[in-house]
């Protein structure tokens, strides 16, 4: 008998500690999360080269805006320019087709003219004798062929346009995001090599704060859950001000630092306004979305 309540003591002393357990992990969740180490970076960042040898002809300067789609880096290109004139040259002439719809409608009007005469004359004697008639046809129909080959010709002719213009814009680098150039690698003049990172273009519509969690609060959060940051933002002759955004956590990391134990985590927020640069300090807090009912049976289990 003693044995059984020493053995109920021990489970019941269990189970006490298994459910205040329980009821501490759900406070945490219910509590906002702290981020550690916070850092600010820009999110969309592009290092920007050519896909071929050459000489710098223009290039966008350091602090320029640039838009999508615009022009920022350009190699000297004046014989692929000279290729797509001559190129859209030919494209655009129409005379083959032009001279094979007349030579079409001779050929034409002359076989006409053989059946015509032949009808006139005798079936015993005729004007012309079958192998001409022959030879007259033949080359009716060989001249309507010729309208097709000049017209599969200026098709070549347009395609060849086309890959001089794309063999003219590899001369080209286009942004391919509104931006700031923050670096200028190489200038007007300077030769590169193919890759070669010439300027960098920076987005700062979204700015991104990466931090860490303990692991112990890594469980209690997950991708899409609300943040709120809170930026420092110096000021002459005072404290800095402090400014608050709210965003949403974008990324938790699957693995654990091994040397510190701790998860990395990061949120996205929105700086259209200009208003924030890289590199400002900042803190993040995670709140959890609501409580978790503990798991008594699961923690109770001696």
């Amino acid at each position: 008998m003693r044995h059984f309540r020493k053995l109920l003591l021990v489970n019941g002393f269990l189970l006490t500690n298994a459910v205040t357990l329980s009821t501490g992990a759900n406070l945490s969740a219910a509590d906002e999360i702290a981020v550690k180490d916070c850092r600010t970076t820009f999110v969309n960042r592009a290092t920007l080269s050519t896909e071929r040898v050459g000489v710098i002809a223009e290039v966008a300067r350091e602090g320029d805006r640039v838009e999508k789609g615009e022009i920022v880096i350009r190699l000297r290109d004046d014989v692929p320019r000279a290729n797509l004139k001559i190129a859209q040259a030919r494209a655009e002439n129409e005379t083959q087709i032009l001279v094979a719809q007349k030579a079409a409608l001779a050929a034409a009007a002359e076989h006409d003219a053989a059946v015509e005469a032949n009808q006139i004359s005798s079936v015993s004697n005729p004007a012309f004798p079958p192998t001409h008639m022959t030879r007259l046809r033949l080359n009716a129909e060989a001249a309507l062929l010729e309208i097709d080959s000049a017209k599969h010709e200026r098709r070549l002719n347009e395609l060849l346009q086309e890959q001089a213009q794309a063999e003219l814009q590899s001369y080209w680098v286009v942004s391919k995001m509104d931006g700031h150039v923050t670096r200028v690698f190489k200038r007007e003049g300077e030769g590169i090599q193919q890759s070669e990172s010439i300027i960098q273009v920076v987005n700062t519509d979204s700015m991104r704060i990466e931090g860490y969690v303990r692991v112990a609060d890594s469980t209690l959060v997950e991708k899409g859950m609300p943040v709120r940051v809170t930026f420092s933002l110096p000021r002459n002759g005072g404290e800095p001000e402090l400014a608050t955004e709210t965003g949403t956590l974008g990324f938790v990391d699957v693995s654990v630092q091994t040397l510190s134990g701790v998860v990395r985590v990061w949120a996205e927020i929105d700086n259209r306004s200009g208003r924030y640069r890289e590199g400002i300090p900042a803190t993040m807090t995670i709140i959890p979305e609501g409580e978790k009912e503990p798991n008594l049976k699961r923690n109770s289990t001696p």
